[in-house]
């Protein structure tokens, strides 16, 4: 019984803080320090930060170069903290959702590919040890996405698990881009149009 309570009042614990910071929290200079922090893998210019209920709103925000790869493009993107989720996943989780994304031309390994449209698109994202989970993934542009991935940046092979389901219709993006990816990274083609990210946890591939 004694266990119970101390459980109960760690949940409500919890619950205080998630919800302390839903109203709380200065979501527009988080906002801004996030894309500080982004301007470190990148050259990035926006429009305006703004408060979102429980989070922040990024206009016209551009990413030139990321990685070294590929400018990328939303014409918004919007960040909010879910607290129900993070309550019961024990771990920060964010929706985020996005309107007008698009990648650039990429260039890796000494080629140049083309670059493709992801339209207007959502996720969940949970911080935790394990890594970023990034689940409920949709896009609706000229690549379509569905599916999860869990990305830990400290490890040998950065996508940990993937299930995701690529629909396409740009020619030349699939042609050129998702065919050269495919040596790289664990990506392959079902059908024409449509492709397959996936990795296990305990893929050694």
């Amino acid at each position: 019984m004694r266990t119970i309570k101390i459980i109960l009042k760690g949940l409500l614990f919890l619950a205080g803080v998630c919800a302390a910071a839903w109203f709380f929290m200065p979501w527009r200079q988080i906002g801004e320090s996030v894309i500080i922090r982004a301007s470190k893998t990148a050259t990035v210019s926006y429009s305006s930060v703004k408060d979102a209920s429980g989070g922040f709103e990024v206009r016209g925000l551009k990413l030139q170069r990321l990685a070294g790869m590929a400018d990328v493009s939303c014409e918004s993107l919007t960040v909010r903290l879910d607290p129900t989720a993070s309550l019961l996943s024990l771990a920060p989780t964010f929706h985020l959702s996005f309107t007008g994304a698009a990648v650039g031309d990429i260039s890796m390994l000494a080629k140049k590919m083309p670059g493709v449209s992801f339209g207007d698109g959502r996720a969940e994202v949970s911080v935790g040890l394990g890594g970023i989970l990034i689940d409920g993934i949709r896009s609706n542009g000229d690549l379509s996405l569905s599916g999860l991935m869990l990305l830990n940046m400290g490890a040998p092979r950065p996508i940990v698990r993937a299930e995701v389901s690529m629909n396409v219709k740009d020619e030349a993006f699939e042609t050129d881009t998702l065919s050269n990816l495919g040596k790289m990274l664990p990506i392959t083609q079902e059908s024409p149009g449509h492709w397959v990210m996936r990795r296990a946890p305990n893929d050694r591939t």
